[in-house]
């Protein structure tokens, strides 16, 4: 099957994307060949006044502690470890331009798109392009890594999964925070260089386990080989701070002994 931005524009519509906002987490490659690539997939879905959001993260811009930090307990670290180094002496901004390979060529091409718009956090930043871009971005900071996922709820918009599983969905962690959890503690240097804790989301491995919980709200659609799923974010957010409520082991992944899993399902670091 050929696709193009047409065809990625029909799919939208069938699925029923109204000119709203729409959550995007994506695998070009699942697709098969695409003509225009990664930009025709944007340029489809943006088709009728929609607003793309992505996850930019970067998390090349990690530090390790400040010295004079006291430890936070429970918070998602392995013992010995003493974070990363590869941000040290470099400052993020939200025009760097720099994103994590495993964010994917959709959310690379985004970034460089005219209009484009990029949250404040150093290491989980969100952008977003369209008519709601700044609306939906601009209330991320370092430490409300999940702004923009709540206020695409309160626009009654979507969440697309092309070619990927729910361990990508992002929204999951929103909704483990918004089911009391508190978020991990990482560090990144701020605006003024100096080292600054930010809120993280935890373990995504496990989150297959809401394929049943989510079921009910999902429409699917095959475009080339790429598997489509669509949820409503609202909903999504519902139903997920409901099942982590009743039985917060569901979000625990299949590796023994992950230290992040094992925190976040006893509540969170221990914060000051």
């Amino acid at each position: 099957m050929k696709v193009d931005q047409t065809t990625i524009a029909s799919a939208a519509t069938r699925m029923g994307f109204r000119n709203s906002a729409l959550m995007v987490h994506s695998s070009l490659a699942s697709f098969g060949p695409v003509q225009g690539g990664a930009q025709a997939v944007l340029n489809g879905l943006l088709e009728g006044g929609r607003t793309i959001l992505v996850p930019s993260f970067s998390w090349t811009f990690g530090i390790p502690p400040p010295d004079d930090e006291t430890p936070v307990a429970r918070n998602g670290i392995e013992d010995g470890f003493l974070g990363p180094t590869t941000g040290i002496g470099r400052v993020y901004t939200p025009t760097c331009g720099e994103i994590d390979r495993d964010m994917g060529a959709i959310a690379a091409a985004l970034l460089n798109m005219d209009g484009a718009m990029r949250g404040t956090h150093p290491l989980n930043s969100f952008a977003a392009v369209g008519p709601d871009a700044r609306t939906l971005v601009g209330g991320q900071t370092e430490l409300d890594v999940y702004a923009p996922i709540r206020a695409l709820a309160r626009r009654g918009g979507d969440i697309l999964l092309m070619g990927v599983g729910l361990e990508a969905m992002t929204a999951l962690h929103a909704a483990e925070e918004l089911a009391g959890r508190r978020l991990f503690r990482r560090w990144a240097n701020g605006p003024d260089g100096d080292a600054t804790a930010v809120a993280v989301g935890g373990c995504s491995r496990g989150f297959g386990a809401f394929d049943e919980v989510l079921a009910v709200v999902e429409r699917r659609e095959c475009v080339g080989n790429s598997v489509w799923r669509a949820f409503s974010a609202q909903a999504t957010l519902a139903l997920a701070i409901k099942a982590i409520r009743a039985s917060p082991d569901r979000t625990r992944c299949g590796r023994d002994q992950c230290v992040r899993c094992a925190d976040a399902i006893a509540g969170g670091p221990l914060l000051p």
